[in-house]
């Protein structure tokens, strides 16, 4: 029964904390300065072809800090380039939320936000040494990693464009 409650306890907290990723990056996303900003990467969208570039590398940029304002930010700037211009929406938004495959690599990953002891904390298991950002997240490698997925996804994007 102890057991049922720890877990049901590790659970509860975990999907708050998703929830407040959540609900911070949709506040951060519709705040009236990044309405702006949206507006004007809108306006530099104006073939297909730049369109994913925008729509990728804002996405990436975004989950990278934020994995909430992220989900948020691909959703709104691709109805935002979609009511501008004449584009299949549908692959559209396949190609924004391609740009969210780095949330894990970003800083509100789940081990990005794993606090001393807690379960995700593998490496103080098994060491006894917790491992700062800079080792993880923020290492170069990571780093090419991203810049790798960036430039592979926005290549695959722009040459599946279906209105060709």
């Amino acid at each position: 029964m102890q057991t049922e409650t720890v877990f049901a306890y590790n659970i509860l907290a975990f999907a708050f904390q998703m929830v407040l990723v959540l609900v911070t990056g949709y506040a951060l996303s519709n705040s009236p300065r990044a309405r702006r900003l949206l507006d004007r990467l809108a306006g530099i969208a104006t073939t297909a072809k730049r369109a994913v570039a925008v729509l990728v590398i804002m996405v990436m940029a975004t989950t990278f800090v934020n994995l909430g304002c992220g989900l948020v930010v691909a959703g709104l700037l691709a109805r935002e380039i979609a009511e501008r211009i004449r584009i299949d929406f549908g692959w559209l938004v396949a190609a924004a939320y391609s740009g969210w495959i780095i949330w894990a690599s970003g800083l509100s990953s789940s081990i990005a936000q794993a606090t001393p002891g807690s379960a995700l904390k593998v490496v103080q298991k098994v060491t006894g040494n917790v491992l700062p950002l800079n080792e993880t997240v923020l290492r170069r490698l990571t780093s090419y990693r991203c810049l790798c997925w960036r430039f592979s996804f926005r290549f695959y994007t722009a040459r599946s464009n279906p209105r060709k």
